[in-house]
């Protein structure tokens, strides 16, 4: 039996693979190298208690606030940059760019290609 795709989801994700391929080295020129598939925006609920609540790619932020033309503002009062999904561990913390220029990064792609 083959498997049946709706051609407006398939559409879809053409359209977001092509868009991701075109940010990927964009972000990576803007990061100073660092691939943007392997570096992610981890989020916690508190300082205290550091449980992971949100966690996504640079890629796939960028990706998703340019087809919602959405510009970031974000702070990393409970979150930062991580080369570990879901994980909050110092050792897994990336040194990039701070909330404020990481937002106007994206802001600048979103307004490029958005």
């Amino acid at each position: 039996m083959s498997k049946v795709i709706n051609p407006a989801v398939a559409s879809h994700q053409e359209g977001w693979e092509n868009l991701a391929n075109t940010v990927r080295p964009l972000l990576s020129a803007a990061l100073s190298g660092m691939n943007p598939d392997e570096v992610f925006i981890n989020g916690v609920n508190n300082l205290t208690e550091r449980l992971v609540i949100d966690s996504t790619s640079l890629t796939n932020a960028t990706v998703q606030c340019i087809l919602d033309k959405e510009e970031p503002t974000y702070s990393f009062v409970n979150a930062g940059l991580f080369s570990v999904a879901y994980s909050f561990a110092d050792e897994h913390r990336v040194s990039g760019p701070d909330a404020e220029a990481l937002s106007e990064i994206i802001t600048n792609l979103v307004r490029t290609l958005g």
